[in-house]
């Protein structure tokens, strides 16, 4: 696994962890805003929930070589084989 799969990978392995309490809190502000009757603090609750999960991923999901979000025409690729951009390999290949 060369240096650049194995920094992909840490990097992926770390956005995952914490996208999952970013998302629970999405959800528990719709649910707290249904039970509750409030729907505005839930709506500002989840569009916080939304925006930090956003700059994260724009700031740690990135290409170790290249420095650029992997995907093509805006879509964010969860797990790539190559970087669209600058063809790094990002992911072993494991059907050796």
């Amino acid at each position: 696994m060369s240096a650049d799969t194995a920094e992909f990978q840490r990097r992926r392995r770390l956005w995952m962890r914490r996208a999952v309490p970013f998302l629970a809190l999405f959800f528990a502000a719709g649910i707290t805003g249904a039970a509750t009757g409030h729907f505005e603090y839930a709506f500002y609750a989840g569009l916080g929930c939304f925006v930090g999960w956003s700059w994260f991923t724009w700031r740690l999901y990135r290409c170790p070589r290249c420095n650029k979000i992997p995907g093509a025409d805006g879509e964010i690729a969860l797990n790539p084989r190559h970087c669209s951009h600058c063809g790094v390999q990002l992911r072993a290949d494991t059907s050796a």
